[in-house]
C-alpha cells in the first residue's frame, strides 16, 4: 500500500471563512481528498495548520515523510526580482515556497493565492462506500506509476 500525507495550511489574509466559520479553501480541499474523486484519503493522513508560524510549517513538512505528499497553502504570496516565490505568514513573516518540499520521492505543492470563496454546496463531496476503496486503489496505482519528482504550482488572480 502507498503511504500518503497531506498538509493543508491556511495563512492570514488568505481565504475567506465559510458560513460554518471554517476556512472554505482548506475545508473544500480536505473534503475533496477524502472523497473518491480526490483519492479517498484517510483522515489520519491529512494535517491542517491554521495560521501557523514559519517554525510550525517547517516542522510539519519534515514530519510528513511518505511515498506521496501533497501540501496545499491558502494565503498570499509574492515574488522577488529573481522570481523566487515567498509565502506570507502572520505578522508579516514569510517563507520561500521551496520550504514546503521534503524528502519524499513524489510531492505536489499547491499555492492558492486566489481570494475566491467556495459555497457550502461545493465544500461537501460525497460517494458510495465502495467508491472509496476503488478510488483509493486507482490513485495508489497512479502514484506508483509516477516518476519521483517535486512540483510547486501557484494559482493567482
Amino acid at each position: 500500500m502507498i503511504s500518503r500525507k497531506a498538509l493543508l495550511i491556511s495563512a492570514p489574509g488568505g481565504s475567506t471563512l465559510s458560513s460554518d466559520g471554517l476556512n472554505s479553501d482548506l475545508e473544500t480541499t480536505r473534503n475533496f481528498l477524502l472523497s473518491p474523486r480526490g483519492g479517498a484519503w484517510a483522515n489520519h493522513e491529512i494535517t491542517v495548520l491554521d495560521n501557523p508560524d514559519a517554525a510550525e510549517i517547517v516542522a510539519a513538512v519534515k514530519e510528513m515523510q511518505a511515498d506521496y505528499t501533497i501540501t496545499y497553502f491558502s494565503g498570499k504570496s509574492f515574488a522577488d526580482a529573481k522570481a523566487n516565490r515567498f509565502l506570507i505568514l502572520h505578522e508579516g513573516d514569510f517563507i520561500q515556497d521551496t520550504e514546503l518540499l521534503n524528502d519524499s520521492a513524489k510531492q505536489l505543492v499547491l499555492v492558492d493565492a486566489c481570494p475566491e470563496a467556495f459555497t457550502k454546496e461545493v465544500i461537501h463531496f460525497t460517494g458510495k462506500p465502495n467508491e472509496f476503496q476503488l478510488a483509493r486503489a486507482m490513485y495508489d496505482k497512479w502514484i506508483q506509476r509516477c516518476e519521483p519528482g517535486q512540483m510547486i504550482m501557484h494559482a493567482n488572480d
